[in-house]
This record gives C-alpha cells, sequence and structure tokens, in this order.
C-alpha cells in the first residue's frame, strides 16, 4: 500500500501454503490440478484496504 498497490497476487501449491494465504484474507481464485502426487496449483488474490498498515 506505500507503494500504491490496491492488491496481490500469489500463487502457490496444495502442499505448501494456500491455508496461509487464506488465513490472511487472500481469496482463492484458481487451481490447476495435475501434479505429481495429486497436487495442483493455487492461485490466490487478496484487495488492499484502508486498513491500518502492519509492520
Amino acid at each position: 500500500m506505500r507503494r500504491g498497490c490496491d492488491r496481490a497476487e500469489v500463487s502457490s501449491f496444495t502442499f505448501q501454503a494456500p491455508g496461509f494465504y487464506q488465513q490472511h484474507g487472500y481469496t482463492e481464485v484458481g487451481r490447476m490440478p495435475g501434479l505429481p502426487g495429486g497436487h495442483a496449483a493455487v492461485y490466490l488474490y487478496k484487495e488492499f484496504t484502508d486498513q491500518p498498515l502492519r509492520d
């Protein structure tokens, strides 16, 4: 937000950290299955608001 950004996009894998991002306000917007072991790539998005910044 300090740099004028109004959103963030991240990607993760089902075996990594999508739950972490969802706990921090990100919403899953896409999933691509087909990775070894039955995993998938997960795409997440968060829109910034006028909430106070945390350092």
